[in-house]
């Protein structure tokens, strides 16, 4: 894909590099961001996911809660795995 110049004459929008650079919506690009929080807050804890399915239901939940849920997940998975 072609990218635009740095210097450009009109305003450059999160928008705009969103669909010019990944090729993907603004919405899918936040949605993204708040996974990639979760998985940081949880990923010193057992056995963690890579999986963005696993991560996204847990961005409504405050940080502890997070850990907290993802600790009981873990331990009432198959085998014990997270992902």
């Amino acid at each position: 894909t072609h990218l635009r110049p740095l210097v450009r004459l009109e305003p450059w929008t999160f928008e705009d590099y969103c669909r010019e650079r990944w090729g993907m919506k603004r919405n899918r690009a936040y949605q993204l961001m708040r996974t990639a929080t979760v998985f940081e807050n949880v990923s010193n804890l057992i056995q963690t996911s890579t999986r963005e399915a696993h991560m996204e239901p847990l961005t409504k939940l405050e940080p502890e809660k997070q850990k907290e849920v993802w600790k009981e997940a873990v331990k009432t998975a198959p085998n014990g795995q997270g992902g």
